[in-house]
């Protein structure tokens, strides 16, 4: 059996052994699709959200579940490197500081930045002196978004009760930082809290902040605590107001096919790549789907699409390797 982690599911392959009539999964007791000498299953797994990037919640299981790594609510495409972003907003950044050098917002906003490309001991100095401003001016609103940046740099670092402790600083300060609740929610998704994620993405929906990306958050948050039903409401409400958003649409796909309802699946992943062809991931689920449906030519079709997109992800290789063993490649 292999198993590959993607960001919200499992993507596991399966050897099964044909006796009869019967398939017989080796070892496992979840739900299995067998088929002529290989099954896939979803499986929900721990999921990895950095601050800045969005991943799909079914990509890892979504064959039977894979997670996929996609765009960011910062508009970073996997096309793009996230460092390219981060340069281009350090310099207006500077730009800033050449106006204003003692504005406390603009220098967490450097120490943030060179967090996230230096580490934090490069943008630490930057935070301290913002925190040492706002103090001195008593400037209540700019100490609330302080913590609320230094939760957010303990979360890129993986500090996550340190992010933890600043969040609730920041809320405590100012209740009503939309902001902070969303990234308190993404934070709560990494401790494998959904249920307080869940709550804290409706505050920021609630405050008017984030509206789209935190519905999205809680649409990935529910898919994780299994409740596909009210992950796929989340959903619809992106598309209602952006139907062009491809990751929500492909996200839907992957929560349709966790839900067994592959032939609506197919067709939301069919238009992502229509809207967009190089997604990655609406290939991998579409392969997966048709590997579902039992129309293994189509999966191949997709899976050679995809492997030309990126020939070396572990996705798709464990995909191609499961049609082989059907004897789909011949």
């Amino acid at each position: 059996m292999g198993i590959i982690q993607t960001p919200h599911y499992t993507l596991v392959e399966v050897i099964s052994y044909t006796d009869g009539c019967s398939t017989k999964p080796s070892g496992m007791t979840s739900a299995i699709l067998a088929s002529s000498g290989a099954g896939l299953l979803f499986q929900p797994n721990r999921v990895h959200l950095p601050m800045y990037g969005r991943h799909l919640s079914g990509m890892h299981g979504y064959t039977k579940h894979f997670k996929s790594k996609i765009s960011g609510c910062y508009i970073m495409r996997p096309n793009v490197t996230p460092n390219t972003n981060f340069l281009e907003q350090l310099e207006i950044v500077n730009k800033q500081l050449q106006v204003k050098p003692d504005d406390p917002i603009s220098l967490m906003n450097k120490g943030l930045i060179l967090t996230h490309l230096n580490g934090p001991e490069k943008g630490l100095p930057y935070m301290e002196k913002a925190e040492e401003i706002a103090t001195n001016e008593n400037n209540t609103d700019a100490l609330a978004e302080l913590y609320s940046f230094k939760g957010i740099s303990a979360l890129m670092s993986h500090r996550l009760k340190d992010a933890l402790s600043h969040f609730k600083q920041s809320l405590k300060i100012n209740p009503n930082n939309g902001f902070t609740y969303f990234s308190m929610g993404v934070l709560l998704t990494e401790m494998e809290k959904y249920e307080d994620a869940i709550h804290h993405f409706d505050h920021a929906i609630k405050l008017q902040c984030t509206i789209r990306e935190a519905y999205f958050r809680k649409a990935l948050a529910l898919n994780l605590c299994k409740k596909h039903i009210s992950a796929l409401k989340c959903l619809r409400e992106i598309l209602r107001e952006y139907p062009d958003d491809a990751d929500a649409r492909c996200e839907m796909g992957i929560t349709l096919a966790v839900l067994k309802k592959f032939k609506y699946a197919i067709i939301c992943f069919r238009k992502v790549i229509r809207q967009e062809p190089r997604h990655m991931y609406a290939h991998i689920g579409l392969s997966a789907a048709y590997i579902e449906t039992k129309e293994y030519h189509l999966a191949k079709r997709y899976v050679d699409r995809a492997l030309r997109l990126d020939p070396t992800d572990k996705n798709v290789l464990m995909l191609q390797r499961s049609l082989k063993k059907m004897d789909v490649y011949r």
